[in-house]
């Protein structure tokens, strides 16, 4: 059989596309953690006015960052104030917040609490932050043809929140998206919010479907912020009040990937193999022993089972 030289000169061009495509390297993956806390009191002192109004105020903050994978931003704040009304009686506000938060290729998580009480006065604090990663995969396939892949997004969580009476509320928060810019799967969102008092816990997975071609390099973006905050506060001739908020969210937000087509496979910038489900819905290696022995023992005593029965049965005749 001839070949021809045209032939011969179109296989080396696509070989030398197909090298010189193989040799891009992947741009770097990013992290990025944000957490800030803040606590401001008031409350009466020395003031020969109507109950409630405050005359002395303090505050304070604190914020922390990290670029370090599973590396958390941590911090925390906590204020207390006092003072004396003119008939000699105490005032004081109290609060306490902290908040972390840390984020690696596959997940991020935040977690973020606060209290505080008032009486003669009032406090308010707030917690906040963020976490996100960036990395950048390369798919590619033996047959050289189109890549079904699954990108999902997975939420866990608890949020609460417990004001407690009318001069107190507590609020907290968080949104958590992950997505892949320029093609079909712009975002994936998971959002929940619990306002007042109670208690919410979330556990909840998406997922959507593209398709891909051998050697294409896509970014994916997973980010979470959140927020949380509480005011309490009573007049000086009233009981105390307090409130406090809770948000955690240690298991969130799972990135997951699933390559659907059996002969292609990727690779990440940041060396991460990702999961193929949230964690939650993975059992783990004890669950699938014990499956085994489950099954295991079933079989046996099905077929002792058996041997029972034929063993019983009258001998023909």
């Amino acid at each position: 059989m001839r070949v021809s030289p045209a032939f011969l000169a179109s296989c080396a061009v696509l070989l030398a596309c197909a090298v010189q495509a193989a040799a891009v390297p992947l741009p770097m993956s990013s992290v990025s953690a944000y957490v800030k806390t803040k606590v401001i009191n008031e409350v009466v002192d020395s003031l020969p006015a109507p109950v409630g109004n405050f005359t002395k105020s303090d505050g304070d903050s604190d914020t922390a960052s990290s670029s370090v994978p599973w590396l958390p931003a941590s911090t925390g704040t906590s204020l207390t104030t006092s003072g004396v009304d003119n008939l000699g009686r105490s005032s004081s506000a109290s609060g306490s917040v902290s908040a972390w938060a840390s984020a690696a290729p596959g997940a991020v998580r935040v977690f973020a609490n606060g209290a505080g009480s008032g009486h003669g006065g009032s406090t308010s604090g707030t917690a906040e932050g963020s976490a996100s990663f960036v990395d950048f995969l390369r798919f590619s396939s033996t047959s050289g043809g189109l890549i079904n892949a699954r990108f999902g997004l997975g939420l866990s969580g608890t949020a609460s929140a417990t004001p407690s009476d009318r001069w107190t509320s507590a609020v907290a928060s968080v949104h958590a998206e992950a997505g892949i810019p320029a093609t079909s799967l712009s975002l994936l969102k998971a959002h929940y919010v619990l306002d007042a008092a109670g208690l919410r816990t979330v556990q909840e997975a998406i997922a959507s479907e593209v398709f891909l071609t051998d050697g294409d390099i896509i970014s994916i973006v997973n980010s979470i912020s959140f927020n949380g905050r509480f005011t309490a506060g009573a007049q000086i001739d009233k009981p105390p009040a307090s409130a406090s908020f809770s948000l955690d969210v240690s298991r969130t937000s799972e990135f997951f990937i699933e390559v659907l087509t059996p002969d292609a496979t990727y690779e990440s910038a940041s060396g991460v193999l990702y999961r193929t489900a949230p964690s939650w819905q993975i059992p783990e290696p004890g669950t699938h022993a014990l499956v085994l022995v489950g099954l295991t023992l079933i079989g046996l005593a099905t077929k002792r089972a058996r041997r029972r029965q034929a063993s019983s049965l009258p001998a023909p005749g």
